[in-house]
């Protein structure tokens, strides 16, 4: 998997299923859970709502297993394993993008994911803005950025030749 995914997976304890990413490969037994994974960006995250999953890199046995709503991450090429702490982030699969108090930073890096774009921001003080909200992704990305303009004060360009929105 490249992207991201939501997997419902029947039991079958003699065949596990495996979702293989460029960091890690994710071994299930029968399960619901999200998976984010890009390759070269170094984003990983598995997040469990049902069942147990294991994590574990391609060369090795062992792995580490999760259980339902525990989410685990990599942050400074380590795991974490930390309680999920918003459902909502799961409406993506329903078109919906959801901020909760989020840092303007986050957010632009779910906004560059979601809608395949580059976000060159030029202040230093847009990314301490602080947002909650929820989007759908059919209203684009222009819509979305017009409504954070509504409480945040900030300018945008967009350069569709290059795929470039630049704020300010």
């Amino acid at each position: 998997l490249d992207g991201e995914g939501f997997f419902e997976v029947s039991k079958n304890k003699s065949n596990p299923f495996i979702v293989k990413t460029e960091k890690y490969d994710i071994k299930v037994w029968g399960t619901t859970f999200n998976l984010l994974a890009y390759s070269g960006k170094g984003i990983f995250e598995t997040s469990l709502l049902e069942g147990s999953v294991e994590i574990f890199k391609s060369d090795n046995d062992k792995g580490v297993i999760i259980r339902p709503d525990e989410r685990i991450f990599l942050k400074d090429k380590h795991l974490v394993i930390a309680p999920i702490e918003n459902t909502d982030h799961f409406l993506w699969k329903e078109g919906i993008i959801s901020f909760e108090n989020e840092s303007f930073e986050e957010i632009v890096n779910k906004l560059e994911l979601y809608f395949d774009l580059k976000i060159d921001v030029k202040s230093d003080n847009i990314m301490n803005y602080r947002c909650t909200g929820k989007f759908r992704t059919k209203d684009g990305v222009e819509h979305i950025l017009r409504v954070l303009q509504l409480r945040n004060k900030f300018s945008y360009s967009i350069d569709d030749k290059q795929n470039i929105i630049t704020i300010e």
